[in-house]
């Protein structure tokens, strides 16, 4: 198969993996040749061993981040820091995509982008969502990328630590599912921190409306 045939059919995939190239070569030994002149002449990025995306100038639409990040490392969603930012939460800007993950923990540096894939267990692995996007991917609520933030944090968390995040756009958290979720835990250290987290976003709303 040339290149442009290949571009046609894979032009619209978020990501190209190793079951997508054996439909267009049953023989390991062709695929295995093709992708490689492919990388070498530039048609073809690795993100990591047997997962690929073309360039964006062959693509049919613009790169899917939040679903290549999905598929990069499987179970996972975008949660963390990238989610908080996502959510205007924070005032700083995510340079990479952090995501949890019931599988090893991974940073990945490739050439359209920094993936990084944070453990939890699978006890932790919940309250994600599709997003409301045109393509859409798999992303943790609000209250609950605030919750996986601060259990992969090393604490303690006071209530004058947590004010220098500079939270924003506050009203965005429900105030009920964030002390749900953080029961869900069973931890003491979230529970503690989401009645802290409530009360720092009652005091910062109240403020705002002075």
């Amino acid at each position: 198969m040339n290149y442009d045939k290949f571009v046609e059919l894979a032009k619209d995939l978020p990501l190209i993996d190793a079951a997508v190239f054996s439909t267009f070569w049953p023989n390991q030994k062709q695929a295995s040749v093709a992708i490689a002149r492919w990388l070498q002449a530039g048609k073809l990025i690795q993100l990591r061993r047997g997962k690929y995306v073309l360039p964006e100038r062959f693509r049919h639409k613009r790169t899917d981040m939040g679903g290549i990040a999905n598929l990069l490392v499987e179970p996972s969603y975008l949660s963390l820091h990238w989610a908080l930012s996502h959510y205007q939460l924070i005032p700083e800007a995510a340079h990479s995509f952090t995501s949890v993950t019931t599988s090893r923990p991974v940073r990945l540096q490739t050439d359209i982008g920094v993936f990084i894939y944070r453990n939890v267990s699978s006890k932790f692995f919940w309250g994600y969502s599709q997003s409301d996007t045109s393509s859409p991917f798999l992303l943790a609520h609000p209250e609950k990328a605030l919750l996986d933030f601060f259990h992969l944090q090393k604490g303690p968390f006071p209530y004058e630590r947590l004010i220098e995040y500079r939270f924003q756009n506050t009203e965005l958290i429900e105030r009920a599912r964030l002390i749900q979720y953080a029961q869900r835990y069973g931890k003491p250290k979230i529970i503690k921190i989401a009645g802290q987290l409530t009360k720092l976003f009652d005091s910062l709303e109240a403020e705002e409306q002075r």
